[in-house]
Order: C-alpha cells, then structure tokens, then sequence
C-alpha cells in the first residue's frame, strides 16, 4: 500500500522525523541500523533475526526489480520494522486503514512492515516487503508523471508475485456477474475502502494490470511503455503506444472478464445451492422412475408366471 500522507497525517510525519533526526532509530541502544546497499533497516534489538531475513530478501529481489524499472535508488531508502500493532499505526498516521498489512510513505522514501513475530509470517513478510519496494520503485520512475493507483498496485501486485488463482478469479466474476465491479479511477480512493472492498480492488488491480500486459505484447513492448508513461504520462503513452484512453481499456477489460470468466459464475455459493437442489430433484426424479420400472417388470414377470401355471393345470 502507498500512501500520501496529508494533514491528518502530518503529527505522525512530524514524530518519525523527530525520531530520525534524534538519531533514536540509529544509535540507541533501543535501535538498532542494518545497512544493506542503498537501504537502512531500523529495528529494535529483539527484531535482528528479522532484520537479517530483511536484509537477505533486499539482496534477492532488489537487483530483479532495478532491472525491471532500468534504475537504482537514489540516496538512502529505509525500512522500518514496526515492534507492535501500536507503533505501526503511530508511523503509518491516523488515515492508516485497519486491514493495512505493510505501507509506503512516499515523503521519507520509507517502507514500514510488521514483525511477523506478531503478525503475519515470513512469507507474508516476504510478499509485503516486496510489494512495498515495488510502490517505492514505482514512485522514482514515474515521478513525473504518477501512475493510475490501480496500475500502480496491480505492478506491485504482480513483481511481488501474486497471481489470479481460483479463489480471486471466482471473487472476479462474482463481482462482474453481480454488477459491483469497482470503476477503476474509484480505486483512487483505496485507503478510505473498507476490507472486503479494498481486497476486490486488489484483485481487480492485478487482473486489470495482466490484460495489459497481454494487450501491450512481449517484455520489451512492456518497459517501452513504462518508458513512455514515465515520460508523457501513463493516458499519453497509451494513447500513443494503443491509440485507446483509459475509458476505453476499461470497456475492454470488462468484456474480456466477463467472457473469461462467465463460466464461473456457477461456482457461486448461490447459484451452487440451487443447482445442487435441482440435481437432487433430478436424481430422485430418475430414482423413482427406475424403481417403477423395476415394480412394472417384477408385475409382468409375476404375471407370466401365473399365466404358466394356469395353463398347466387346464391342460
């Protein structure tokens, strides 16, 4: 999540700044620095452990995502390992949403993530971590000219290696079958959402952003674009590059979800009830007319039988 901080943010701003300009994060014996190429990871004593799996998954997935974006950092990013559910709302401020895993504050050119010794795992820390790195990657390439906030987190989305499985595809289609499709330029609006809006809002960043990518064509199309957009803005590049505006890819988005995904709309938790209602209903439909049959064919042969006997005893 990337996030602006405003007014309402500005005491939470004010304390982190007071705070590194204290030195407190850096030499305290409270805190403690990890340096790691052009990033500083801040943590409390107890959070080393953490720290180090930081620092390692910088040296992993940072050079991946300087050759994705044709950069490196300039100066000194920083990483802040927050210690408690507490301290992470105090750095994150007041317009923090409440299902907000890991945040960016453009500002500081700071990432803030949470110990999974209190939330999360080492793997959710692993996907959120580089989900923030990519918004700060993101926020140095297209500084100029910023991108969509649904491109932006769907880019995020995908360099941190989420993927539209069942489970998001079936939430995709629900959405599309049942008319509440989030309008991509609402996603804007992404940290006032509450959570089950804010995680379609994801999914559909991320579905939105693999079309595009699959429209735009190879890799290299891709970073010619990104190159563009960095340049004339994200509208004029795709004006140039697909003569389309952003209406219009949406149009087409739209279409393309509900034809990829129209058949998965008889996974829905409704539909499948009443489906399965009509299957019992045809399966005991079926039943019965086997067991009458079975009746009908027992009479006849009863009746055979009876007739043999019959004529036996005439004769």
């Amino acid at each position: 999540m990337r996030i602006i901080l405003s007014r309402v943010n500005l005491p939470a701003l004010l304390l982190f700044v007071l705070l590194l300009c204290s030195g407190l994060f850096a030499d305290s014996s409270d805190q403690h620095r990890l340096d790691e190429g052009a990033f500083a990871i801040f943590y409390a004593p107890e959070d080393a452990n953490t720290a180090q799996v930081i620092a390692g998954l910088l040296r992993h997935h940072g050079p991946r995502l300087e050759t994705f974006f044709g950069l490196k950092i300039p100066g000194t990013a920083r990483i802040v390992i927050a210690r408690s559910r507490e301290e992470f709302r105090a750095f994150g401020g007041e317009g923090l949403p409440e299902w907000a895993a890991a945040v960016y504050l453009p500002a500081q050119k700071t990432v803030l993530v949470k110990n999974p010794t209190w939330a999360g795992s080492l793997a959710s820390l692993e996907n959120d971590l580089v989900h923030e790195l990519s918004h700060l990657f993101i926020d140095i390439k297209f500084s100029a000219f910023p991108l969509p906030l649904w491109y932006n987190e769907g880019l995020a989305k995908y360099l941190s290696g989420e993927q539209l499985d069942m489970i998001r595809s079936l939430t995709l289609s629900n959405a599309a079958y049942t008319g509440h499709l989030v309008p991509l330029d609402q996603i804007e609006q992404l940290i006032r959402f509450h959570r089950v809006k804010a995680e379609l809002a994801y999914i559909e960043s991320l579905s939105a952003l693999l079309f595009f990518k699959e429209m735009i064509g190879g890799e290299a199309q891709w970073r010619q674009f990104h190159d563009l957009a960095a340049t004339k803005g994200w509208e004029a590049a795709l004006q140039e590059s697909r003569d389309i505006d952003g209406y219009y890819f949406e149009a087409m988005w739209i279409q393309h979800i509900e034809e990829e995904y129209r058949w998965m709309v008889v996974l829905n938790l409704d539909n499948l009830i009443w489906i399965s209602l009509v299957l019992v209903l045809l399966l005991g439909f079926a039943l019965s007319r086997l067991r009458n049959r079975r009746k009908v064919r027992r009479w006849e042969r009863e009746e055979e039988d009876a007739f043999s006997d019959t004529s036996g005893m005439v004769e």
